[in-house]
């Protein structure tokens, strides 16, 4: 039993959203201090105790600050994304006496390794290879030798994320994507004809001593710059134990603690590619719960007790989950797949999102939202 108050710190979306049905499934009912809209989704779940509205990270952490300092039993704070937890990581020294919180022991350690190339050569120790990158200056000129296809990606996803990403064929594409990035230096990466993508979704306490990661993520689909959004997931401890092995030596290596996920993806031939550590809760972990570990429970069950809480764990064999919006917009909207066939798939699929019988207000949220958005966009049409 948890009765430490949990304090979900992040932007108001999707990934919040998982955080929160995950504790409220257990009967706690967090502390939202998001930034962001200033309604939708979690405004709309029946599982916080208070959400509130903040215009920056920065006020979010000061409201945190303001109020919940000198509890009897020390808060809990989860990150929901990579803004989030690199305040709360730049801020341990002023935060760690009053609060549980992800760290790496010293300020300032993860959001270092938030750097692609820096945890790319912590993986390198570990026999993980990454797909081959250089950094530029985006006012740079670009390499002769540069091999196309290739990414352009922010370096941290803090400074530029999925705004930055753009998949260029050749040199003119490149030139192009780097006129619209924003981040002043860019990541060109090698592109991989992928498979498939793996996604590891995990907890870890006492600096990375104790790491517990349930399952193994693939994806049933995914586009050529983007996962997917409907995927499966089986036993991790089925894996090869080197490759287990090598995971967890790499977690211990950043010595930290709290909820990741780690990428790889998976070329035509077979090989496995590194490409970041995510140091928060990720996205699709939500799915995790609905197969029966339920990560952000788990990790405040163990910071707690100072000791990892997964004896009581009963995890399925083989379970599937489904990102509505993402997987609608994508192959529906485009015409990969038929809507035939999507909803049979969302229908069977074991966990979503969006949909959630026992929390039905973020899906009527979402979709008034999107009725309101066609009628004014068919009005405008017709004046």
């Amino acid at each position: 039993m948890v009765r430490n108050k949990v304090i979900v710190l992040g932007f108001n979306h999707i990934n919040a959203l998982g955080i929160v049905r995950s504790l409220g499934e257990e009967s706690i009912k967090p502390i939202c201090v998001l930034y962001g809209s200033k309604s939708g989704m979690i405004f709309s779940s029946k599982y916080p105790s208070i959400v509130v509205h903040v215009d920056t990270v920065e006020e979010g952490l000061k409201f945190i600050l303001d109020n919940f300092l000198n509890e009897c039993l020390k808060p809990i704070i989860i990150c929901s994304n990579d803004e989030t937890a690199s305040i709360i990581d730049k801020n341990y020294s002023k935060l760690k006496n009053d609060f549980y919180l992800p760290n790496a022991q010293i300020d300032g350690r993860i959001t270092a390794l938030m750097d692609k190339i820096i945890i790319s050569e912590v993986a390198e120790q570990f026999g993980f290879v990454s797909p081959k990158s250089v950094l530029i200056d985006k006012n740079d000129s670009i390499p002769d030798d540069m091999v196309y296809p290739c990414f352009t990606k922010s370096i941290m996803t803090i400074k530029g994320g999925k705004k930055d990403v753009f998949l260029c064929g050749n040199k003119v594409e490149l030139a192009d994507a780097l006129k619209k990035v924003r981040s002043d230096k860019i990541l060109l990466q090698q592109y991989i004809d992928k498979k498939n993508e793996i996604c590891l979704q995990g907890l870890s306490i006492n600096s990375g001593k104790q790491i517990y990661i349930p399952f193994i993520e693939k994806f049933f689909r995914f586009t050529k710059n983007e996962f997917g959004g409907y995927v499966y997931f089986e036993k991790f401890e089925n894996q090869k134990e080197e490759f287990r092995n090598n995971v967890h030596k790499l977690i211990e290596e950043t010595q930290y603690s709290g909820l990741f996920s780690v990428e790889f993806l998976v070329d035509k031939s077979n090989n496995l590619f590194f490409t970041e550590i995510n140091f928060r809760h990720d996205g699709f972990s939500y799915f995790t719960t609905t197969g029966g570990a339920n990560l952000p429970y788990i990790w405040c069950k163990s910071l707690v007790n100072n000791s990892l809480e997964i004896e009581d764990v009963l995890l399925k064999d083989y379970f599937t989950g489904m990102n509505e919006l993402t997987d609608f917009f994508q192959f529906v909207r485009t015409k990969k797949i038929s809507v035939q066939k999507w909803i049979n798939q969302c229908i069977k699929a074991d966990s979503h999102l969006l949909y959630n019988k026992k929390d039905l207000g973020p899906l009527f949220h979402t979709l008034k939202s999107f009725i309101v958005l066609a009628l004014n966009k068919y009005l405008l049409n017709h004046k």
